[in-house]
Order: structure tokens, then sequence, then C-alpha cells
């Protein structure tokens, strides 16, 4: 198992304070995997598995700091 932790920080000022993001990536090489995403100062986590081309969402997310962990 191979797994990785991003930290990623999506700007309300840049949107304004209702902004909601869409997060979309994909793992090289290419390979199935889950993935979480957690707020870094609320209780929120979500989780999404990538399809068979690595690629993963998460939709309509609050601007907040968040880390994105991955596990293949």
């Amino acid at each position: 198992m191979v797994g990785f932790l991003l930290p990623l920080a999506l700007a309300a000022w840049a949107a304004g304070a209702d902004a909601a993001y869409d997060i979309t990536g994909h793992f090289a090489p290419e390979a199935r995997a889950s993935v979480s995403l957690s707020a870094v100062k609320s209780p929120f986590t979500t989780t999404a598995l990538s399809d068979e081309a690595g690629r993963f969402s998460f939709r309509a997310v609050a601007a907040g700091a968040y880390t994105v962990a991955g596990y293949i």
C-alpha cells in the first residue's frame, strides 16, 4: 500500500463567502485508489474511489483548509 498526504487550501475571498469548489485529480501511474478529503478546522471527512485510470473528484466543497490522503 502506498499513501500520500497533501495539504489544500480553498480560498473563500476568491469567490465570496459561500464559495464551493470541485476538486479533481488523478494518480500517476494509473491505479485504483481510496482518496479521503478531511477539513483541518471542522469535523468533515469524505471519501472517494478513483476509477481505473486513477481519476477522482469531490464536488461542491466549501472554502477552507483540507488534507487530501490517498491509498493505492
